[in-house]
């Protein structure tokens, strides 16, 4: 079985798979407001005032902590993790 990459770390940007039958969603950094982990999801608030969503349990906890860092890098204060 082949197995998809749900997210993707870029240098400009997060590319996150969204199924078969939609294409792959790209969120540039620069687009972002604000990133919070709520239970088991990273929520991030764009600057159009839309969220997305990346199901933390989609992942393995070491690519989960590696996108809370690089989220944290690029965010600052305005990305919490606690």
């Amino acid at each position: 079985m082949h197995r998809k990459v749900y997210v993707e770390l870029q240098e400009k940007q997060l590319s996150i798979y969204r199924g078969n039958l939609l294409s792959r969603r790209t969120v540039p950094f620069d687009q972002m407001k604000r990133a919070v982990l709520i239970s088991k999801m990273i929520l991030i608030k764009l600057k159009t005032d839309k969220e997305v969503q990346i199901h933390t349990e989609w992942i393995s906890e070491r690519d989960s902590q590696a996108l809370q860092r690089e989220l944290k890098n690029r965010l600052g204060e305005n990305a919490i993790f606690s």
